[in-house]
């Protein structure tokens, strides 16, 4: 009930697969964080404090954004995938809502969205190499993307991202075609032309995340090929 208190005892055994990296008073919220997500056995057992001799070394503004710092650091769902989602789909939306205005407001508003669909795909991206990070090298359960990897493949990935970003080059060529045949002159409506650098940004960023993903993977697999079968030991 007391998630700071500093009174914990645990197996020898057991340090290692925790494997603790703060240093400060954020300690003993790592201790909860990491034993809950290996599915330790945690008990409490109520003790008595005493009246504190001396000063208190608890620096609050410090100290707390250690602790708030840590809590995002392994929550890569609310500080990467929620933000991101919710960027990237704010930005769809006022990139729709931007094409039904007249040409002369629909710039600023097509310029915004385009900021926030790019950022939110980025944040979506961090998001999963998080989540994988922390199954594959920290050996973290996480039943989401489990089955999301066992149904998606590295060429499935790709081949979405090939698509986007092709998608997004005809649009590019488009409005490069109109342009020419305005003489190469000034840019009447940059609208065509900013969709389609906004597409192909997206796709080329979901064809790297998939191979990045793809090398994060290889301790994955590699960890699963040399795993015991059940029933063995």
């Amino acid at each position: 009930s007391d998630a700071h208190c500093g009174m914990r005892a645990f197996r020898r055994d057991l340090l290692e697969r925790l494997d603790l990296q703060a240093t400060g008073m954020e300690l003993a919220s790592e201790h909860l964080i990491r034993s809950a997500k290996l599915g330790l056995d945690i008990r409490e057992i109520p003790i008595d404090y005493l009246p504190r001799a001396g000063e208190s070394k608890l620096a609050s503004f410090s100290d707390g954004w250690r602790h708030l710092r840590l809590l995002l650091v392994h929550s890569p769902t609310w500080l990467f995938l929620v933000p991101g989602g919710l960027l990237f789909t704010v930005g769809v939306l006022a990139g729709i809502l931007g094409l039904t205005l007249g040409e002369s407001s629909r710039l600023p508003l097509l310029v915004c969205a385009s900021m926030m669909a790019i950022i939110g795909t980025q944040l979506l991206q961090f998001g999963t190499f998080a989540r994988a990070y922390a199954v594959w090298v920290l050996g973290e359960r996480d039943a989401a993307f489990d089955r999301v990897r066992k149904r998606l493949s590295l060429e499935t990935v790709l081949a979405s991202g090939a698509l986007v970003a092709l998608a997004g080059l005809a649009l590019l060529a488009i409005a490069l075609v109109r342009w020419g045949g305005d003489g190469f002159g000034v840019l009447g409506d940059p609208t065509l032309a900013l969709a389609g650098l906004t597409v192909a940004v997206v796709g080329a960023q979901i064809v790297f995340a998939g191979f990045l993903l793809s090398v994060l993977g290889l301790r994955g697999r590699r960890a699963e090929m040399h795993a015991v079968p059940r029933g063995e030991s």
